[in-house]
């Protein structure tokens, strides 16, 4: 099992946390648990921007042609658990 990459909030995930709440702050533990919780969401927002696609995407790609039944489609996409697949001519080439 992969390990999950821990997220580390920064001092810019701080201050955009702040800039968020947009008001003077006296920080009471609620104001904290508040700035935290904004801070968390900027952090996890820049981590996300570092993921390439190549990560997340499926190599083994299942496709169906137009004239495949419907309930043949849906053994598939079951089958795999997968939500969806692309729909290819007889040239191999997405037209859905």
């Amino acid at each position: 099992m992969e390990k999950k990459e821990e997220i580390e909030i920064t001092d810019e995930d701080l201050r955009e946390a702040m800039r968020e709440i947009k008001a003077y702050l006296d920080i009471t533990e609620e104001d904290l648990q508040r700035i935290y919780k904004l801070a968390l969401k900027h952090a996890k927002e820049r981590l996300l921007k570092r993921i390439p696609v190549k990560a997340v995407m499926t190599e083994k790609v299942i496709a169906v042609r137009q004239d495949t039944e419907i309930k043949e489609a849906a053994r598939l996409l079951s089958e795999n658990r997968i939500s969806g697949m692309p729909v290819i001519d007889e040239n191999e080439r997405v037209i859905g």
